[in-house]
């Protein structure tokens, strides 16, 4: 959930963490209607894949270490629909 900017940055001095966003697996297929679209302030599911719903929670945030990054490839992305919803 960091700036991509932060993300990038060459400098792990200059922006040495990124924010991350634990997203649980629900079993509930679509997300459900009040905690979809960001009509919930404290909890946000989102269509992950076709079969899967990430249920987000505001209070469920960490830092980590940038330099972890770079240790391995994303397994995965959201599509540019959720991102956005994320962002805002």
């Amino acid at each position: 959930t960091s700036h991509d900017c932060d993300v990038v940055n060459h400098r792990l001095e200059n922006e040495p963490g990124v924010e991350l966003l634990r997203g649980e697996p629900v079993s509930q297929n679509p997300p459900e209607k009040l905690r979809a679209w960001g009509r919930n302030p404290r909890v946000l599911q989102l269509s992950a894949k076709e079969d899967l719903v990430l249920q987000c929670r505001v209070q469920e945030r960490w830092t980590l270490p940038r330099e972890l990054l770079c240790l391995e490839p994303p397994a995965d992305r959201l599509n540019t629909k959720e991102c956005r919803l994320i962002a805002e």
